[in-house]
């Protein structure tokens, strides 16, 4: 495993080859003590990775501001907490400035050069997940910039869509090491973490890959990682150590699917060892990842109507947090799989699961969850209610456009009635501001945002917060010991502004010039009399709306608040109204 100093690597004027470097002594051979940053990113040619070194002038950016002031992230608004990291994450600049970073472009060779090194590119390759998985950082690079051949903007999005990039974000996921979340830096200025929601439905063997024979490594480094992770929590189970079991039932369920196997039916007995059901009694448990989700996520389903026959609980509600899944009930993550859940999700229903379930986290029900026209239409069909809020007023097309459901999930909603514009009774976030919150992170962000459009969503409608709890309920909050953290639609609530202004406030510089271009109103005011320009957190963004949009160049987002990618929470924001659960990411 070839690396480079990070110090040697800020200070090259460009990026040369695997073998100009190592000819030049500055590679070095990895070692176990060495603080290494793994970093994966999509190239933006054919032939070389950065042909403009745009991408690796970002890189430099966010590394020599690590290096410039120490940096720490709290445990508060991360998607999970691990053994080893209760107090938070803390990124020392000294161990930046000390340490090693590992890049493909200049850490493998060049397949093309000679059949010598032809040989060890796949050798290299092939040693990927170790790679990953002896990293102490993995950062995924996606500035948003222009492919050369293909003219099309890389990004966050386009990022996941690559096989390559699918399996080092799946390996480091597995690692049987604790690791710090991975990251993705948008700009010198602008990071976040990636929230397993992100990626746990992009798996490289539907991924894009420039050479085919690349599918069939990129398939293997998976199936080992996960092979591994399942093979050391059982082994630690055998040996009576605690371990997450509902992480070792989540992904042991979901194991034929990350491998790329048709689901297997089992028998009673291998169910429960093979879920570490240490009894029929344990089948009936009433929280976590029970037999119901099992079933339902290893698309068993004879299994599923054993299990239910029983009385094992249908609406086991997930009501902590983990890497993968949180506060959700099975029926949540069956609709959450989109088309390929639909035979399961029927299943389900027709066992009687509740289609109106509300979740642990914001209340919502399946409907929010749902990826696919069918699921949304088959949740109806049972009786689901689309226009139903949660207790804080969230709604299910708000949540989807928030959690990014493709286009025609949306388009089904819209068509089945929902809301574009909830009325002003007690809370109000709506389906555009949810968007916008998130936009950076939606595949699908412009064509959802057109559909809401389409369909007279109001381009000026302000959020608005749930009303203040009264005088006993706030002394009650004040002395309880147990601090909940506020949602995602509590922030934008509190924010009180228009989509506009959310999008200005969390740095999506794209968005913002579409919304303005759609005649969006710049002169809103939300409760504290601050306009969507007066939002921004950066320079860049306050220059858009100093200028004629059509004049605005290309530009990357620069802004890195304290970000939890899974919900989206800025730490500037949450600085402001809740400074007792703030997080940091400080440089």
């Amino acid at each position: 495993m070839w690396v480079m100093r990070i110090n040697d690597f800020l200070s090259l004027p460009k990026l040369p080859s695997h073998l100009e470097l190592k000819s030049s002594g500055i590679l070095h051979i990895h070692e176990a003590h060495f603080f290494t940053i793994f970093v994966s990113h999509q190239w933006l040619s054919q032939k070389h990775p950065d042909p403009s070194g745009a991408k690796i002038s970002v890189l430099k950016g966010w590394l020599q501001n690590l290096m410039d002031r120490q940096a720490t992230v709290e445990k508060n608004f991360l998607p999970h907490v691990l053994p080893g990291h209760r107090n938070g994450y803390h990124i020392s600049s000294k161990r930046v400035a000390n340490g090693y970073l590992w890049l493909d472009w200049f850490s493998l060779p060049l397949s093309s050069q000679s059949p010598h090194l032809l040989h060890q590119h796949h050798l290299a390759a092939e040693s990927m997940a170790a790679y990953v998985q002896s990293s102490d950082l993995f950062v995924a690079l996606v500035p948003p910039l222009e492919h050369r051949e293909t003219g099309k903007i890389a990004a966050f999005a386009t990022w996941l869509s690559r096989g390559w990039c699918q399996s080092e974000m799946w390996t480091h996921a597995l690692s049987i090491r604790d690791v710090v979340p991975a990251i993705a830096v948008h700009s010198m200025n602008k990071a976040e973490f990636i929230g397993a929601k992100a990626f746990e439905h992009s798996f490289s063997l539907n991924g894009e890959f420039s050479f085919a024979s690349d599918h069939a490594i990129c398939r293997a480094l998976v199936t080992d990682a996960v092979n591994a992770k399942l093979a050391h929590m059982r082994s630690e189970l055998m040996n009576g150590k605690q371990i997450d079991v509902d992480l070792f039932r989540y992904l042991s369920s979901r194991h034929h699917e990350i491998v790329g196997l048709p689901a297997a039916p089992r028998s009673i007995k291998q169910f429960m060892h093979d879920f570490y059901f240490k009894s029929a009694l344990a089948l009936d448990q009433t929280n976590g990842i029970g037999a119901v989700a099992c079933a339902a996520l290893s698309e068993d389903l004879r299994m599923l109507g054993e299990v239910v026959e029983a009385e094992a609980p249908l609406d086991c509600l997930v009501n902590r947090q983990m890497t993968f899944v949180s506060d959700t009930c099975p029926l949540h993550m069956v609709a959450d799989r989109g088309a390929e859940g639909e035979a399961v999700l029927v299943k389900l229903l027709q066992l009687r699961a509740n289609p109106n379930a509300a979740d642990g986290y914001d209340g919502a029900p399946p409907l929010a969850r749902c990826k696919s026209r069918g699921g949304v239409e088959t949740l109806c069909l049972y009786g689901a209610e689309v226009n139903r809020r949660s207790a804080n007023g969230l709604t299910p097309l708000t949540a989807m456009c928030g959690l990014g459901a493709p286009p025609r999930a949306v388009q089904t909603m819209l068509d089945l009635k929902a809301e574009v514009n909830p009325d002003a009774e007690g809370a109000v976030v709506t389906p555009l501001a949810y968007l916008a919150m998130f936009y950076s992170q939606n595949p699908w962000g412009t064509e959802t945002l057109q559909l809401l459009l389409r369909a007279k969503a109001d381009i000026n409608q302000c959020c608005k917060p749930l009303p203040t709890p009264g005088k006993r309920c706030l002394a009650a909050c004040t002395r309880s010991k147990v601090v909940r953290q506020p949602t995602p639609f509590e922030l934008l609530g509190r924010l009180g502004t228009t989509p506009l202004g959310v999008a200005s406030h969390f740095g999506h510089e794209d968005l913002v010039k579409e919304l303005l271009t759609m005649k969006a109103d710049p002169q809103i005011r939300n409760p504290g009399g601050l306009r969507p320009e007066e939002l921004a957190q950066n320079q860049r963004v306050k220059n858009i709306f100093q200028s004629p949009v059509s004049d605005q160049p290309p530009v990357l987002t620069l802004q890195l608040p304290g970000y939890d990618y899974l919900y989206g929470l800025d730490a500037s924001f949450v600085a402001t109204h809740f400074t007792d659960e703030m997080i940091s990411m400080k440089f």
